[in-house]
This record gives structure tokens, sequence and C-alpha cells, in this order.
């Protein structure tokens, strides 16, 4: 038969007086890194967006450029949580500008105390004629990247 330890008096005193102290230590930890993380993935959602609003209204001045009868019929769905989303393209002889702006809220009061209503993702794109060809092969470069 297999022999059992001792359980010196000591320890067992402990373990009866720290029983329900690691569920306490947890429901006190996950008090912070519950919205810790709920506040990271919106930032994900909040640097997701601003970069596809960047890129779309980059592509939307080089079409401005290469195709100078244009209108202004840029889709700007697509983003994950902003809203509100609208853009405005317009192009003299010498450059195409593109600005977009929209709309982006945290969930939560706390974000509310801190950002006000909400944060705003704007973007300004500006492309002189004469850099237009560079600016069409880095595009065309980028896509053919993303196709392979």
């Amino acid at each position: 038969m297999a022999e059992q330890k001792k359980v010196l008096p000591w320890k067992a005193k402990w373990r009866e007086k720290s029983k329900g102290s690691f569920t306490v230590e947890a429901a006190l930890l996950m008090t912070l890194i519950l919205p810790l993380l709920v506040a990271l993935i919106y930032m994900g959602f909040y640097q997701h967006d601003k970069a596809w609003i960047a890129n779309k209204a980059r592509t939307a001045a080089v079409e401005m450029v290469v195709d100078k009868d244009r209108k202004n019929n840029t889709d700007w769905s697509g983003v994950l949580a902003s809203s509100r989303v609208s853009g405005m393209a317009k192009s003299n002889g010498k450059c195409a500008q593109v600005y977009v702006k929209g709309g982006f809220s945290f969930p939560g009061m706390a974000a509310n105390f801190f950002t006000g209503s909400g944060s705003s993702v704007n973007c300004e794109i500006e492309i002189p004629v004469k850099y237009a060809k560079k600016e069409i092969q880095k595009y065309r470069n980028l896509k053919r990247l993303t196709e392979e």
C-alpha cells in the first residue's frame, strides 16, 4: 500500500484560509485585463480603418490623375468600425486632391470620457501630375505583390 504524506499542521491551516483567495485575485485581475483586451481590439479596428481609408484615397487620387474625366464615385464602404465615411475628389490641371472623413467611436463610458463623442478618421491625399508616373508604378507594384 502506498503511504500517505503527512501534512504539516501549519500547511493545513494555510490551505484552509487561502482556499478562496485565488478566485478573488482572478476576479480582480479580470476587471483589468478584459477592458484592456477590448481596447486593444478596438485600436486594431481603428488602425485598420485609417490604413484602409488612406489606401482608398490614394487609389482614387491616382485614378483621377490617369482619367481626367473621372467622376467622384469612390465607394467608401468596407471599413470595419468607422461610420459616416465620405470623401471628395477634385482635380485641377496640376494635381489631384482627395479628402476623406469619417467617425470612429469606442464603446464604453470611460472611452467616451477620454475621447469625447468619438475619434475621427480623416485623410488628405494630394498627388501632383508630374509625380503621377511614380505613384502609378508604386501602386502597380503593390498590386502585383498582393496578387501572388
